[in-house]
């Protein structure tokens, strides 16, 4: 839905390093966020387990009041109260934000150095997550004593401070990719009381290969530690409204951290939280260095909450181009109909950053459109369709002989084949292109899938970034296609296959990412501005080959980032990775 006019709501994350050691500096960056047109400002005060504000409850638990930073430079004043009281004098709503479940950087910090039980612990028994220099320690979202500090921390702020809301953040399970975690005696005990299966025992290779026992124990296990992280969402909110009724709470998510099935996402069920009203509004970290990605990702996120509430989404301002690009986001999401827009973060905003985001929304404020809030019910988005109604479908016939990877699409194996259209615009549908769309061709032998790939190349815009050239590096950031197949009953998981005009090759997996690897071919080659490649994807891969007419979900998508052209053979709902919305195929 485009907007006709009206200013965009604007808030910012402002870190405990962005938070001045000095009431009048305060009061001068309060200043400078409300000239900017800022009004929601999401201050951090607990950060690696220890509160910014001299805390009453961390010393009853025998940890220090306060970080020494802030304790240090206030001398017995409170920081977040003049904070709080600066911000309400200019108009400004302050929500606190707190850094839930992480409370600890390359080292475990005072909170888990007095109760180490309270740590997430990893399926091979680890407790700190990432490299080793750059470890981050974890609270358990299922540890009934951790829970009950973080609803004490909860409930003497809303006591104790005027703040308009509470705002979460790392409110969910470090990335399972790279860690697995959640396997605490308690938790690990109670599942096995419940469903008699040891989650040491789930299989997920085999639940990758469709194998039925694994692909359900494993949707179990995700379900339940899902549940665990909405138990204490859930718990936190209730204490919240119990004390202050009026008091927004939100937080910070991520657009992919949904679980579905044997896919665990981050193990963080926000749409649940909003449509059942635990949470007022949720703000998708929507962080991306392609503005029209961003569309994409409001979309998604919107779609993900049925259309009926637009959620405020998160805007990258680190490492960006020119304040322009900045702005463009701001443009995206009032065209997207967002209920705001929230700047990540305060360390990185720059004066011309903040000068031209004033300009916009001043030039706004000529529109004639509602001006939604976080949490203040905004107006329903329209619902673009369900992506689901039209699902595409095409027949893979067998070839003998096979095509050469070659890129030289003349083979007679691809003569009598249909192609199938690149025809979706997956950041806005409908949108007309002016140079085609993109056509591939699919066969297969007895040893796996071919493709034949040709898209025009004229009119796009220079880039000065070289093109990846690392296998595995992210070349989805070039110029590339993109392939996913789904060889399970499963509509959650798939199979990644990527590449650019180099021929530099990425392939992945839903469940363990870019670590799996697998031998596959592909070739390219440039003709008359023409991108031609073959790629055979030997079935392998899948760990299995398909029955004759039997049916697999795929898709295929290519992106011309430079161009703002992200294109795809499904109608997908705003991003790539939806399996749900891959198309069908049948293989002969």
């Amino acid at each position: 839905m485009e907007v006709a006019g009206g200013r965009i709501p604007v808030g910012i994350w402002i870190d405990t390093a962005s938070i001045p050691r000095d009431s009048g500096a305060i009061r001068k960056m309060v200043d400078d966020l409300a000239h900017m047109g800022v009004v929601d400002v999401y201050v951090e005060v607990f950060n690696r387990g220890l509160t910014m504000y001299p805390s009453a409850v961390a010393v009853d638990y025998g940890l220090p009041a306060q970080k020494d930073v802030f304790r240090d430079a206030f001398a017995g004043r409170d920081p977040l109260s003049i904070l709080v009281d600066d911000a309400h004098l200019r108009g400004l709503r302050v929500h606190a934000w707190l850094d839930v479940l992480y409370v600890g950087y390359k080292e475990r910090g005072p909170l888990l150095d007095r109760y180490p039980s309270w740590e997430a612990v990893a399926r091979d028994g680890s407790r700190g997550y990432g490299p080793p220099a750059n470890q981050q320690h974890w609270l358990s979202p299922a540890n009934p004593e951790a829970r009950r500090f973080l609803t004490d921390l909860v409930g003497e702020l809303v006591s104790r401070y005027k703040v308009d809301g509470v705002h979460l953040d790392y409110i969910r399970y470090p990335d399972p990719v790279a860690g697995d975690y959640g396997y605490e005696p308690d938790c690990v005990r109670g599942f096995v009381e419940e469903f008699g299966v040891n989650p040491f025992a789930i299989n997920t290779g085999e639940a990758e290969r469709g194998d039925a026992k694994s692909l359900h124990e494993l949707s179990l296990w995700n379900a339940w530690r899902a549940a665990k992280v909405t138990e204490l969402v859930s718990a936190l909110a209730q204490e919240v409204r119990t004390r202050r009724p009026e008091v927004l709470v939100s937080a910070a998510v991520a657009p992919t951290g949904v679980p579905d099935g044997p896919h665990p996402g981050l193990l963080q069920n926000w749409p649940e939280w909003v449509r059942s009203g635990i949470l007022d509004f949720v703000v998708p970290m929507t962080y991306t260095s392609r503005p029209e990605e961003l569309r994409g990702l409001a979309r998604w996120t919107a779609f993900l909450l049925d259309w009926a509430k637009p959620p405020a989404c998160g805007v990258q301002i680190w490492k960006r181009n020119s304040p322009g690009d900045v702005v463009r986001q701001l443009e995206i999401l009032r065209e997207e109909g967002a209920a705001g827009a929230v700047l990540f973060a305060q360390s990185y905003l720059r004066a011309d950053v903040a000068a031209a985001v004033r300009s916009f929304l001043v030039s706004c404020d000529g529109g004639d459109a509602a001006e939604p809030r976080p949490g203040s019910a905004p107006g329903a988005l329209e619902d673009h369709g369900s992506p689901q109604a039209s699902l595409p479908m095409t027949v893979v016939p067998f070839v003998n002989p096979a095509p050469h990877v070659d890129g030289d699409l003349s083979d007679d194996a691809w003569l009598n084949v249909t192609p199938i259209s690149l025809c979706y615009d997956v950041m806005k549908p409908g949108r007309a292109w002016p140079n085609g769309n993109p056509q591939v061709r699919i066969v297969h032998d007895e040893q796996g899938l071919y493709l034949a790939f040709s898209t025009l190349l004229v009119g796009r815009p220079p880039s000065g970034r070289q093109p990846v050239a690392t296998r595995d590096g992210p070349v989805f950031y070039d110029d590339s296609f993109e392939i996913f197949v789904n060889p399970t009953p499963s509509e959650s998981l798939f199979y990644h296959f990527a590449f650019n005009l180099l021929g530099t090759r990425y392939d992945a997996t839903r469940l363990r990412g870019p670590s799996w690897d697998h031998d596959w071919e592909v070739a390219c080659r440039v003709e008359n501005d023409t991108w031609y490649s073959e790629v055979f994807v030997p079935f392998d891969a899948f760990g299995r080959r398909p029955d004759h007419r039997e049916e697999w979900r795929l898709n295929v998508c290519m992106s011309f980032p430079d161009a703002g052209r992200f294109v795809s053979w499904a109608p997908l709902p705003g991003i790539y990775a939806a399996p749900r919305h891959f198309g069908r195929i049948e293989i002969e």
